[in-house]
This record gives structure tokens, C-alpha cells and sequence, in this order.
């Protein structure tokens, strides 16, 4: 599906350079392989300069001063010259909210991405199931697949209410949760859970959902919870 793509009018880095993957630092080989496959991010975090400062990620953007290294996000037109297919987006969770505001935001921002979508003009297509991947790629759309980096996000309200449009969920991030603790280097950021039982809890609920749990930021323990309690049927 993606040699199949017609080149669109931000998608002509190929057709404009003689040498792409010189262009872009890669061997042949590594640039023939992506282009050739479904190449898929589990974890973008475009979003977040997006809600933050208005970035455009659907314009091109350079790597700036720090080369990419801080706030370097990746744009759309970017992800196509490497062969970006889809990826999931993340909503981030602020954990400094009251877990009623964090839930009432978490929403907020669940309205913010279609809206992104449809400033795409067919750019950016919504994907939960595989189905809607592959129409998305018939499209030559790069597949938007709904996550959330911080399960925080629902202590005040519930995951099974918004199970229906979530692909991914970072069981906890940067702080420590109710559903257990974080492996962040900050000590401050909160006090840690240790073995909790709602977090076991969380993660069947995600399981029944058909909705991936991402272990990403958790310390050892809570990894090892997660793992004990979850559908072996179904891939973490």
C-alpha cells in the first residue's frame, strides 16, 4: 500500500532528491525496508506542542537548535519521507491537576485530536481497528491511533467510557498513580504506590477492552504485577 501511494503536494521529498536516504542519514537498505513496509510509531508525542503552542504538525518543520533532541517532534510531511504509515498519538496526562480536572481535560483533548484530523484534509485518517488501517492506507493517510501516556487520566472518571476510541494506554508516566509507581529519576514527583490493587484492576479493564497496556515509565514491581494479571492471550 504505501509504493502504491500518488504522491500529494507534501509528499515530495523522494521525487526532489536524487539520494533520500543520504538525505535523511540512513543506509539504502534501512530506507528501502521502511518504505516497502507498514511502519508504525507506538508512541508519538506530537500532541502535546500541539495543545501547548499551536504546533502545525501538518506542515514541515526543521530540527531547530537543538536538533531535534528537545521538543524535536515529528511532523507529518517528515513521517512520509521515512515511511511512516501510522502511530499513536498520545494524550499526555498533567499530573499536577486534581484527578477531577485531569479527567475533565483528558476529555477535552479527546475532542481536540478529530478535530486535527479534520484539518487534515485526508492527510491524517482515524484507525482503532485493522480494518480502519487498511482503509486509511488505501487513502495514503498516515493512521491516527488514539492513546493515552498516563492513566491518571481516568482516577476520576473511567476507561470503559472512552474504551471504544483508545488504542494504547501508558499505565502510569512521569509521577507516581494510584495504579502504581513510576520509575522516574525525580523522587518529588509524588509518592510511590508500590503494589496496588487498582492497578491490577486498570489493567484487566484494559485487557477486556481490547486496548494495548504499555509498561513504559513503571518500576519494576508494578511491571511484574502487570504482567501476572494480564490476558496472555493478548500482547502487552
Amino acid at each position: 500500500l504505501t509504493q502504491a501511494c500518488l504522491p500529494r503536494e507534501h509528499r515530495t521529498f523522494s521525487d526532489n532528491v536524487v539520494n533520500p536516504a543520504a538525505a535523511l542519514g540512513v543506509s539504502d537498505e534501512a530506507y528501502a525496508l521502511c518504505q516497502a513496509s507498514d511502519l508504525i510509531d507506538l508512541h508519538l508525542d506530537t500532541f502535546i506542542p500541539v495543545r501547548l503552542w499551536g504546533y502545525d504538525p501538518l506542515q514541515r518543520h526543521g530540527l531547530g537548535v537543538f536538533r531535534g533532541h528537545f521538543f524535536g517532534h515529528v511532523d507529518v510531511p517528515r513521517g512520509d519521507d521515512a515511511g511512516l504509515t501510522g502511530g499513536m498519538w498520545s494524550i499526555t496526562t498533567n499530573p499536577f491537576r486534581r484527578a477531577s480536572v485531569r479527567w475533565k481535560v483528558f476529555n477535552k483533548n479527546l475532542k481536540r485530536l478529530p478535530a486535527l484530523v479534520d484539518e487534515s484534509e485526508g492527510q491524517l485518517m482515524f484507525a482503532r481497528t485493522p480494518a480502519e488501517y487498511r482503509a486509511a492506507r488505501a487513502q495514503c493517510a498516515h493512521a491516527v491511533m488514539p492513546a493515552v501516556q498516563g492513566g491518571n487520566a481516568f482516577e476520576a472518571g473511567g476507561i470503559m467510557s472512552v474504551k471504544d476510541t483508545l488504542t494504547r494506554v501508558t499505565v502510569v508516566h512521569l509521577t507516581h498513580s494510584c495504579y502504581g509507581a513510576s520509575s522516574t529519576p525525580i523522587p518529588l514527583l509524588g509518592r510511590s504506590a508500590g503494589r496496588t490493587d487498582k492497578g491490577k484492576a486498570f489493567v484487566e479493564q484494559l485487557d477486556a477492552a481490547r486496548i494495548f497496556v504499555d509498561l513504559a515509565h513503571i518500576r519494576p514491581q508494578g511491571f511484574w504485577d502487570a504482567v501476572e494479571v494480564h490476558d496472555k492471550s493478548l500482547p502487552l
